[in-house]
């Protein structure tokens, strides 16, 4: 009996690691489009209300919340305000 649970064992483990493994690389591709999709949303309402003038980065740490980076000319106080 114990020889079959081994056997069991080792034959299932690397069918299990693969499924795993699976499902990381499909939460990262959500974690990208999700990225993606609001980085397009802001550029779109910066583009409303500003016109094509910048381009936002959108960006999220690990747990942490949302950021956005836009880098805009400090010599141009106008644009910077």
């Amino acid at each position: 009996m114990v020889t079959l649970l081994t056997v069991l064992a080792v034959t299932l483990v690397p069918y299990a690691a693969i499924v795993v493994l699976l499902l990381l690389a499909e939460h990262a591709r959500r974690a990208r489009d999700e990225c993606r999709l609001r980085q397009i949303a802001v550029t779109d309402a910066i583009h409303r209300e500003v016109g094509a003038v910048v381009a936002p980065v959108v960006s999220r740490g690990v747990l942490g919340p949302w950021r956005v980076r836009i880098a805009v000319p400090l010599d141009r106080p106008a644009l910077v305000g």
